[in-house]
């Protein structure tokens, strides 16, 4: 049985944000802070603002500007974005194509990421935070590492 359109606009919709928030979540957080605080503006202003004909700001809701303020947050990040180097997802297919065939053993294939991992942090200039990560995912390779060791 097929869900209806509503249902099907209200998961896009919850996706939408998931990946808003996932994606640049103290962006999001903020835009939809400025939401609020532009709601407030607008309220404190209202004498001053009905001189605006052209422009109904009544009509404006608390929402509108959330997703404004959302929108204004995220568009930077968004044409900011980088693109993954085509040698690393090469890589990543071979590895995965050779995979498929049966070719590479697991403790092989988990090795050849690692290594792909290792090659590809070495290029990049790394900050605190991802110093950390770096950190607890090499102990997460190192752990599984081990076990696939003793498994042989």
């Amino acid at each position: 049985m097929s869900r209806p359109v509503s249902d099907k606009i209200s998961f896009g919709f919850a996706r939408a944000l998931d990946i808003v928030f996932v994606a640049n979540p103290v962006g999001t957080s903020l835009g939809i802070f400025t939401g609020f605080v532009l709601k407030g503006m607008i309220a404190f202003f209202s004498p001053t603002l009905l001189a605006f004909k052209a422009v109904n700001f009544a009509a404006l809701r608390t929402y509108h500007l959330c997703a404004l303020g959302v929108v204004g947050f995220n568009i930077g990040p968004y044409f900011k974005r980088s693109k993954i180097d085509p040698r690393i997802t090469s890589a990543i297919q071979f590895i995965e194509d050779e995979a498929e065939k049966n070719n590479l053993p697991e403790w092989q294939r988990k090795k050849m990421y690692e290594n792909l991992l290792a090659k590809v942090l070495a290029n990049v200039v790394l900050d605190e935070n991802t110093a950390k990560e770096f950190r607890s995912f090499r102990e997460m390779l190192d752990q599984v590492q081990s076990t696939s060791e003793t498994d042989q």
